[in-house]
């Protein structure tokens, strides 16, 4: 979209503003029934944050594309059309950055922010009956909205260890 935006501003070529904003309303209406679709569901979950970011830039694209329209139609500046396919194509990028950020960190099975692993180890602690000390807590993302965790349980003297093992699961 950038590289199509600079040869424009290059080569500017005629536009009808009139085709494009009919174009562009369709494409705005039929972007908002998929997004409204599409965060029904588990809006959490990291392929339906890409799907809704893909449908988002189409959104804006169909934005920007009526408001050059408007511009071209009542002014005739075309540049107007190059300028907002920059702009939304930044947006698009700013926010695929972020997205792309949380899915390699899904990928690489990195620990979940709200993570603490102290906390956890000292609530079980503390609730489970039969659980003398918990160690070696580690907790990471296998998908979007599924965490695991691992540790080292260290039961009381005693305590009927598959029934302990339960408790902390």
């Amino acid at each position: 979209i950038v590289f199509e935006a600079i040869e424009r501003f290059r080569q500017p070529q005629p536009v009808m503003a009139g085709s494009m904003f009919v174009v562009a309303i369709i494409g705005m209406a039929v972007n908002l029934f998929v997004l409204w679709y599409l965060t029904r569901g588990d809006s959490e979950h990291v392929n339906v944050k890409g799907a809704v970011l893909h449908v988002m830039g189409d959104l804006l694209g169909s934005v920007g594309a009526i408001v050059a329209a408007i511009v071209i139609w009542y002014t005739g500046w075309t540049p107007i059309d190059p300028i907002l396919s920059v702009f939304v194509s930044l947006l698009i990028l700013r926010s695929a950055w972020s997205l792309l950020k949380k899915t390699l960190h899904i990928l690489l099975e990195g620990a979940p922010t709200d993570a603490e692993p102290g906390k956890i180890a000292g609530h079980l602690k503390t609730s489970v009956d039969g659980v003398r000390a918990i160690h070696h807590v580690h907790v990471w993302s296998i998908t979007s909205g599924r965490v695991l965790a691992t540790l080292q349980l260290q039961p009381e003297p005693g305590a009927d260890i598959p029934l302990t093992v339960r408790r902390v699961e």
